[in-house]
């Protein structure tokens, strides 16, 4: 509890899931997907396994937004976002460690590129202001930086993002196999209550609208 709970979590969630499928909740199952998506997307971000989560202690504040806000938006429409098929997972709890380990792997990599950047970058070019809500005025790291750290990331924030979806994606076909392959059509015979058609019909309309 001192240090986080995502992979006990993530396992809790598989059980659950597995339930849900298994009981034809699409209730449950949409919004424990939902949930499962969040913890195994954060535990593919290097710095979310590490006390330095924001580069606190090495005098890199800012840096966690840096690597998983600013640089996706930046150049994330130029990433190729397609992967490969979803996988069984014999041992879910295993595989949230072995994911968190690689993570834990690369977290030197994403401080110390940075650290070195900055160093030798010029310090009025860093960062840029941008205006938001036509008052609020904002710092944010400039686009040259911003592509010069994907530059010597290597790739790392597309290579992480994929292999999030191909997690996430191989994480609910487990559930949905442990849960007996239930058949998927019957899910849509399934009347969702007031409040989740309510939130289904708004997100159809925010993504039609390019939201």
């Amino acid at each position: 509890m001192a240090y986080g709970i995502n992979p006990w979590y993530i396992d809790s969630l598989m059980n659950q899931l597995t339930l849900a499928f298994h009981n034809y909740n699409i209730e449950m199952a949409l919004s424990i997907s939902a949930d499962m998506g969040h913890y195994i997307g954060d535990a593919h971000v290097p710095l979310h396994v590490t006390i330095n989560y924001d580069g606190q202690f090495t005098n890199q504040k800012g840096i966690h937004s840096f690597w998983e806000s600013r640089v996706p938006e930046l150049v994330g429409e130029n990433y190729n976002l397609h992967v490969s098929p979803a996988r069984y997972i014999s041992d879910p709890l295993a595989e949230a460690w072995n994911i968190l380990r690689e993570s834990y792997s690369e977290k030197d990599s994403v401080l110390n590129l940075e650290r070195g950047l900055n160093d030798t970058f010029p310090k009025d070019k860093n960062y840029t202001t941008i205006v938001k809500k036509d008052t609020v005025k904002i710092k944010i790291y400039s686009d040259l930086y911003t592509r010069r750290y994907n530059s010597l990331l290597n790739g790392m924030v597309e290579r992480k993002m994929r292999k999030a979806i191909n997690a996430l994606g191989s994480f609910w076909f487990t559930a949905w196999v442990n849960a007996g392959r239930p058949a998927i059509n019957d899910f849509d015979k399934t009347k969702l209550n007031e409040e989740e058609s309510k939130k289904i019909k708004e997100e159809e309309k925010n993504w039609a609208s390019g939201k």
